[in-house]
C-alpha cells in the first residue's frame, strides 16, 4: 500500500498571494503525490529515518534562502554527483517558479510555525510533522546542511569535494580529468594553509627547539647482526604457503615460501599467454608466515624514484603467546620485530605506478624485548624539512606504538640509505616512553607532531605531549573516563578537525569527545551488542566509518552523531577500515575474507542514487593438504540494497524467525587494511590476511 504524500497531509493555507497562485500550488502538490524523487519518495534505506532532527526558527536566514549565496549552485546540483542521476532542466520562467514554489513549500516545511506574522499559525492546528524532519526525506540542499553544517565554508568545501569524487563510485582514479573530476588530491576540509603551518610550524619543537637532540640522547639502540635479527622475526610453522590464484577458470598453484615475495602479474600473464592490459596485476604478495596484527605505510617519503614508497607490517614471535595473554595486565617480557619493507615505483610523469620487474624486498627490523606489538602508527602530519644527522644517516620519523607490557613508547627512526641487505636494529630504550598508573594502554592515535591520544583498559582515555621535561616523568594534560571498560580503538579527526576524539570500548558504544569541553562537548553513538573494533575517520564526509554488529560499515557524520547511513555490507564481521588521505574511497575487511572498495561520499551527498560497491579480492583457507589458500579477484561493479527491510539484511539473515550467522575460517579473515598516506601514490593499498599473506597493490585506474 502506497503512503500517501506528507504535503499532501500538510493542506497548509496561505493569507498572502493571488488566487491564481494558490490555485497552482495545489494543483503542483496534486501533480507530485507518487513521489517527485526530491527527497520525498520511499528510500531503499528505512533504518535511517526513523531519527528527525530539530529545525532552527531561523533558517530562513541560512545560505540557503531565496538568493542566498549558496542557492544558484546547490540549486544545480539537485541532479549532479552520479552516472545514473538526471538534473531536473531549467528552461522558461515557468518552471523556475513552480521550482521556487516548491522550494518555498519546502522551507516552510521544515521551519518551526512559531513566527507571529504568520496569520495561519495556530497551536490547534500544529502540523504533526511542522517542526520536525524526516532526515532520509528531505531534498538534498538540506541533507548537504543538515550533514555538513549552514556555514558557507563548510558547504563550499562539501560541494567541491562532491564535484571531484561523486562520479566515482568505488575505485579511485590516478589522474582527474578535464574538468577536475577524479584524481588524488587532499581534502577540501584540509586546506594548504593548514597544511603549510603543520609542516613548518607543527615541526619546530623537533628541528629548531632540540627535540632531535633530546630523543637521540634518550634513546638507545644496538646494530644487530642477520643471524641475530633473524631470532625476531616470526617463526613460521611450515617453510612454504600454497596459494591458488589467477584468472577465473584458469587458476595457478604457486608456493610461497616464508619471508619471499611473488609477483601478481605471474598468475595472470603466464596463464592467458598475453600481455593486454585487462589480463596483469600490478602488485605482489608477501609471505610474513604470521597472522598480521598491525599494518601501517610510511608517510613523507622522497620521491626520487629509489627510495619513493615502503610499506610497514608486524608479526609476533609466537602467536601462541598472543593469545594467552591478559588484556588488562601487562604481558611478559618476548621478543618481537617491526619490519619494513621497500618497494619500487615509477616516478615518470602521469605514472605513478609500482614496479613490477623489482621485487620489494625487507629493508629494515625494528627489533625489541618489550612484548607483542599491540599497536603502531606513524605519524601522519607533514614535513616540510627532513631531520638530518651527522652521520650520514636519514630519518623516517616518529614511531609511536604499544606493547605487550601496557606501555605508549616512540621510537626516533633512523636508517642508512645506502644498505643492500636487511638491517636489524634492537631498541633498548625508547625516546618517549610511559606507562598507565593501576591499567594498561590499549590503542593510541596521533592527533598533531607532538599530541599522542592513547585509550586504556579501565576506560580512560589520556593525551600526552611529546614536548616535556625530560627530567621530569610525563603527566597527561587530558584524562577522562570516556567508557566504563576496556578502550578498544582510539582515532582522531586528523587532519581538519584532530580535537575530535573517536573511541570505541567493550561497552558497546562509540564515543565522539572534543578534547577542548570533555565534560559537555560529547555524545554516545546507537549501542552495540559487540564493542566495534573498526573505526576510520574521513575527511571529506566528515565523518566516522564504523563496523557495526550487522556486518554494515555505516557513517556516523560529526554534526548527526547519533543517526547514520550505510555505506558497505559483508557477509561476516567487519576487522579492520582504512579511509585514503589523497581520495575518499574507503577499504572494508571482515571475517568472510572479502576486502571491499567503495566511495561513502556518494551515498552520504546523494542517498538517493544506487550504491556500489566492488571486491577488490576475495581471500579464502582450508585447512585440508597442509593448509591453502585461494585468491579470487576480477570483481565486477556490485549493486548493493543496504535496507534493512526491503529485500536487504532481513532477506538472508532471518531464515523462519532466527537469526542466521556464518562461521568463518579464522585463517581466511583479512585482518588489517591500509592505503597510502603520500598524495601522488595515494591508490596503493595493503590488505593483511589471517593466513600470514600481504597483499600490495596500485588500486588506482
Amino acid at each position: 500500500m502506497a503512503r500517501p504524500s506528507l504535503r499532501k497531509r500538510q493542506q497548509t493555507r496561505h493569507a498572502a498571494g493571488t488566487f491564481e497562485d494558490h490555485e497552482s500550488e495545489q494543483s503542483g502538490d496534486s501533480s507530485r503525490e507518487d513521489g517527485d524523487g526530491d527527497g520525498d519518495g520511499d528510500d531503499d534505506d528505512e533504518g535511517e529515518g526513523e531519527y528527525r532532527e530539530d529545525c532552527s526558527p531561523g533558517a530562513e536566514e541560512s545560505p540557503f534562502s531565496p538568493g542566498g549565496e549558496l542557492d544558484e549552485e546547490l540549486g544545480d546540483s539537485e541532479g549532479s554527483g552520479g552516472p545514473e542521476s538526471s538534473g531536473r532542466p531549467r528552461g522558461n520562467g515557468q518552471e523556475d517558479g513552480a521550482a521556487s514554489r516548491r522550494s518555498r513549500r519546502r522551507r516552510a516545511h521544515l521551519m518551526q510555525d512559531e513566527s507571529p506574522e504568520k496569520p495561519h499559525a495556530s497551536p490547534s492546528k500544529r502540523l504533526r510533522y511542522r517542526d520536525r524532519v524526516n532526515y532520509s526525506h528531505v531534498g538534498k540542499r538540506d541533507r548537504l546542511a543538515s550533514h555538513f553544517g549552514r556555514d558557507t565554508e563548510d558547504l563550499i568545501e562539501a560541494i567541491r569535494c562532491r564535484d571531484k569524487w561523486c562520479n566515482h563510485p568505488t575505485l579511485p582514479t590516478r589522474c582527474a580529468d578535464e574538468q577536475g573530476n577524479g584524481g588524488l588530491a587532499y581534502s577540501f576540509f584540509y586546506s594548504p594553509e593548514q597544511r603549510e603551518e603543520e609542516s613548518t610550524e607543527g615541526w619546530r619543537w623537533y628541528i629548531e627547539n632540540g627535540g632531535q637532540d633530546a630523543f637521540q640522547k634518550r634513546q638507545r639502540t644496538s646494530n644487530l647482526t642477520a643471524g641475530e635479527g633473524r631470532l625476531y622475526l616470526p617463526r613460521p610453522e611450515k617453510e612454504s604457503h600454497k596459494i591458488l590464484m589467477g584468472p577465473k577458470g584458469a587458476q595457478k598453484l604457486m608456493l610461497l615460501e616464508a619471508g619471499k615475495v611473488a609477483n601478481l602479474r605471474d598468475a595472470w600473464s603466464e596463464v592467458r599467454g598475453d600481455e593486454t592490459p585487462g589480463s596483469q596485476r600490478e602488485g605482489w604478495i608477501l609471505n610474513i608466515a604470521a597472522r598480521v596484527l598491525c599494518m601501517d605505510w610510511l608517510p613523507n617519503r622522497p620521491l626520487d624514484g629509489e627510495d619513493a614508497a615502503r610499506s610497514t607490517d608486524k608479526a609476533s614471535r609466537d602467536t601462541e603467546a598472543i593469545a594467552a595473554s591478559r588484556v588488562f595486565a601487562p604481558a611478559p617480557p618476548e621478543p618481537a620485530c617491526i619490519q619494513i619493507w621497500s618497494f619500487q615505483v615509477s616516478v615518470e610523469p602521469d605514472k605513478q605506478v609500482l614496479d613490477s620487474t623489482t621485487p620489494p624486498k625487507l629493508f629494515l627490523g625494528i627489533c625489541t624485548d618489550w612484548g607483542y606489538v599491540k599497536q603502531f602508527k606513524w605519524c601522519p602530519t607533514q614535513r616540510s624539512e627532513a631531520a638530518e644527522s651527522t652521520d650520514g644517516m636519514t630519518n623516517f620519523g616518529l614511531l609511536a606504538g604499544i606493547w605487550g607490557d601496557g606501555k605508549l613508547r616512540v621510537l626516533d627512526v633512523w636508517h642508512d640509505e645506502g644498505q643492500d641487505a636487511p638491517a636489524y636494529v634492537k631498541y633498548e630504550k625508547a625516546a618517549f616512553e610511559i606507562g598507565g598508573q593501576d591499567t594498561v594502554f590499549t590503542s593510541l592515535a596521533w592527533l598533531s607532531s607532538n599530541l599522542i591520544a592513547v585509550g586504556c583498559a579501565n576506560g580512560f582515555a589520556a593525551i600526552f605531549d611529546l614536548q616535556h621535561d625530560p627530567e621530569v616523568v610525563p603527566v597527561p594534560f587530558f584524562y577522562e573516563p570516556l567508557h566504563q571498560t576496556y578502550v578498544l580503538s582510539v582515532i582522531s579527526g586528523y587532519p581538519s578537525r584532530p580535537h575530535l576524539l573517536i573511541t570505541s570500548s567493550m561497552d558497546g558504544s562509540v564515543r565522539l569527545t572534543d578534547i577542548y569541553a570533555p565534560q559537555t562537548d560529547t555524545i554516545l553513538s546507537v549501542r552495540s551488542r559487540f564493542g566495534p573494533q573498526a573505526l576510520a575517520w574521513c575527511d571529506p564526509v566528515q565523518g566516522v566509518l564504523i563496523g557495526e554488529e550487522s556486518n554494515n560499515t555505516r557513517v556516523y557524520p560529526v554534526r548527526r552523531f547519533f543517526s547514520a547511513t550505510s555505506c558497505v555490507r559483508h557477509d561476516g564481521m567487519v576487522y579492520s577500515l582504512a579511509v585514503g588521505t589523497a581520495h575518499p574511497m574507503v577499504l572494508s575487511a571482515g571475517a568472510d575474507g572479502d576486502v571491499i572498495v567503495t566511495n561513502p561520499l556518494r551515498r552520504t551527498v546523494h542517498l538517493k542514487l544506487w550504491h556500489y560497491q566492488q571486491t577488490w579480492f576475495r581471500h579464502e583457507y582450508s585447512r585440508k593438504a597442509g593448509g591453502v589458500s585461494r585468491i579470487t579477484e576480477g570483481f565486477a561493479l556490485e549493486k548493493t540494497n543496504l535496507s534493512y527491510t526491503k529485500g536487504g539484511h532481513e532477506a538472508w539473515m532471518v531464515e523462519d524467525g532466527a537469526v542466521l550467522a556464518t562461521v568463518f575460517e579464522e585463517r581466511s579473515a583479512v585482518t588489517r587494511v591500509c592505503w597510502n598516506p603520500n598524495i601522488l601514490f595515494g591508490g596503493l593499498a595493503a590488505a593483511a590476511m589471517g593466513s600470514g599473506l600481504v597483499r600490495v597493490e596500485d588500486l588506482a585506474i
